[in-house]
């Protein structure tokens, strides 16, 4: 993947690439790993094992121009906050657990019993400021309904200079008072950021703390297609919408764009972003010729290959369970998607 580097690093160029992963216990998602080589990191993990994991697993791998791990939990308001730890550890949040829906929805297993502690939380701009970041252009949020608030504690200045933002969505969610869709994407859009996509997670009711007990009853398994599921959560995905860039932004700003863009697998926006930029006169033909080459080669270089070809009709008589291994036996190794 030493060529799928280079492509990355030259596509974002010597400028800044900042990108915050809240809820960072095992290191950044997998298809964003691809941004390692060309971002500067922060990591904000308030375990202290998990912290320390992740400061020698980059130590040794030496991934990133820059690497912070941030010893802290975040909120809305700093200070003291009650924190309510669960009985599985990715349930603990800010917020109490155990919602309306939560009771039905979720196995009583997982939440409790629930034990209170206090802990020191802070904004996250004041975080920025003390680690001497001039503003966070990606962040990925993932912690059990306080995404909302940490949100706000970035402040309107430092929100309006994100890319993208990729965050968990409650539908309804399964903690007290709950940040929903509405109040998130109300947030989102008065920074000017817009929603791409919403990678969905459904669910049955359970009952006696048995998710298969209704469709047992129907003599299926859980996973049937025969019965529909009720919408859970959604990780949510966010960019700056591209005419704002065109109209007041700069050039780092597009290629930060565009390297999120394609880090998604949305190599489609990154070179319609670069025809717009073009014929708006934001880039000259040569820079944005550059630029499209960068954005075909990091799709050949991480996604694409023969068998996906628009020759290669293999795919019309291969079932849709099959194709996924036979594809991976037939191309090798790919960097990891945003939809799988």
């Amino acid at each position: 993947m030493k060529a799928l580097a280079r492509i990355v690093t030259d596509l974002v160029g010597e400028n800044a690439l900042v990108v915050a992963d809240v809820g960072a216990a095992y290191g950044l998602p997998s298809h964003l790993r691809v941004l390692e080589p060309a971002a500067s990191l922060l990591f904000f993990e308030p375990h202290p094992e998990r912290a320390n994991e992740l400061r020698a697993w980059h130590a040794a791998n030496g991934a990133g121009r820059k690497i912070e791990v941030i010893e802290a939990a975040l909120s809305g308001t700093g200070g003291k906050r009650r924190f309510h730890v669960t009985n599985v550890p990715t349930g603990s949040s800010l917020l109490k657990p155990g919602s309306e829906a939560g009771l039905q929805f979720v196995h009583e297993s997982y939440f409790f019993p629930v034990t209170e502690k206090d802990v020191d939380t802070r904004r996250l701009d004041d975080v920025i400021r003390q680690v001497a970041v001039e503003s966070i252009h990606h962040i990925k949020l993932d912690i059990q309904g306080g995404e909302f608030e940490v949100l706000r504690g970035l402040g309107d200045e430092n929100g309006r200079k994100l890319m993208g933002v990729e965050l968990e969505i409650g539908f309804p969610g399964g903690y007290v008072d709950q940040p929903g869709f509405g109040p998130i994407d109300e947030l989102l859009r008065s920074w000017g950021l817009e929603l791409f996509d919403l990678r969905l997670a459904r669910t049955h009711r359970s009952k006696n703390d048995d998710a298969e007990y209704y469709p047992a009853i129907f003599g299926v398994p859980g996973d049937s297609p025969t019965l529909s599921k009720r919408l859970w959560e959604a990780d949510g995905l966010y960019f700056r919408k591209l005419r704002l860039i065109l109209e007041s932004g700069t050039v780092p700003d597009l290629r930060r764009l565009l390297a999120l863009y394609c880090a998604y697998g949305f190599y489609v926006e990154a070179y319609s972003a670069l025809e717009q930029a073009e014929q708006a006169k934001f880039l000259d033909a040569d820079e944005a010729g550059h630029l499209r080459r960068n954005v075909l080669a990091w799709h050949r270089a991480a996604q694409h290959c023969g068998a996906e070809a628009a020759w290669f009709r293999l795919t019309k008589f291969v079932s849709d369970r099959i194709w996924p291994r036979l594809r991976a036996r037939l191309c090798g190794p790919r960097t990891a998607r945003w939809i799988e």
